[in-house]
């Protein structure tokens, strides 16, 4: 024998008091999302949808058109949780997301999400190589550098691997401004390190900070010494001080001494002793390095006589 048709099923059901377990009648979540102007949390004549928002329920996706209008496919009764899977930075939502919902057989359950639309700003840290104060070719952002909004909330966030950062703003006037002990080191600013800023609801304010790796001038060390007795015999304990080297722009951290002219070192310190243990004329030489690496040398002839 053949399936029952569904009318003739309802109608041997009812004729008979029996339960229907083959006809399903599934629930239907549908709405509008939309900008809420006046903030009174209802769609209101003139406030306009927000539309291509891709909202979430129970696994299914709707898409918002043109007015902010958005339907899921049917589904069971029961308990979901409706959500925002993509919102311009611009719109944040005025009530709390996910949504509950609980749906009855057979409900179409009509939805409305109300939003509040704000300012943002926009901004990027850059490697400004021609210290111009302008983003050029080739000019990279910098990354990890704090990045503070003064305003009526104070916000902090970082540049990203590409320099960029971005704010949700209340519409108003604020304050953008770079801490500068946050970039790379030896970097300095090559633009304010304070930007005002100020946003209407559902603006997009572009803000740029320049920075540039500034090397500092090194300068070598000055290597100097003098040694007792300045007529020394063979064999005779020679006094070689080094303090008279100096670095202006940091400290002397080496001092090596070479006395027989072959490049090897023979003695380190400030302060040494030789002796040669014949006559003739030695030239001594004092190499000083100072604490960035620089290096400087100074020689002498020590003549030593038998007389």
């Amino acid at each position: 024998m053949g399936e029952l048709s569904p009318t003739l099923g309802l109608f041997v059901a009812l004729r008979f008091g029996l339960p229907i377990p083959f006809i399903h009648t599934k629930s239907r979540v549908e709405g509008f999302i939309f900008v809420d102007k006046n903030a009174n949390g209802k769609r209101d004549p003139g406030e306009r949808g927000v539309p291509k928002v891709i909202l979430s329920l129970a696994g299914l996706l709707a898409r918002s058109d043109e007015r902010g209008f958005f339907r899921f496919p049917p589904v069971q009764s029961g308990s979901f949780q409706l959500d925002i899977q993509n919102l311009p930075s611009q719109f944040v939502p005025t009530i709390p997301l996910p949504l509950s919902i609980k749906l009855q057989t057979g409900q179409v359950r009509q939805v409305e999400i109300p939003l509040k639309e704000i300012g943002i700003i926009s901004g990027l840290v850059f490697n400004d190589l021609n210290k111009d104060g302008t983003v050029d070719p080739g000019e990279g952002g910098i990354a990890g550098v704090k990045i503070i909004l003064l305003g009526p909330l104070t916000q902090e966030t970082r540049s990203g691997p590409d320099g960029r950062f971005s704010f949700q703003v209340q519409p108003g006037s604020s304050t953008v401004e770079v801490d500068e002990t946050t970039l790379p080191r030896r970097f300095k600013l090559t633009t304010s390190n304070k930007i005002s800023v100020t946003v209407a609801a559902g603006e997009v304010q572009f803000v740029r900070f320049g920075a540039v790796e500034f090397l500092p001038i090194e300068f070598a060390p000055i290597a100097d010494f003098t040694f007792q007795p300045g007529k020394p015999k063979p064999g005779e304990l020679i006094t070689f001080d080094g303090s008279a080297s100096e670095d202006i722009d940091g400290q002397i951290v080496a001092y090596e001494w070479d006395f027989d002219a072959d490049g090897i070192v023979d003695a380190t310190g400030v302060i040494v002793t030789h002796s040669f243990p014949s006559s003739g004329s030695f030239p001594v030489t004092l190499t000083v390095t100072d604490n960035d690496g620089n290096k400087n040398s100074a020689s002498q002839t020590v003549l030593v006589e038998t007389k």
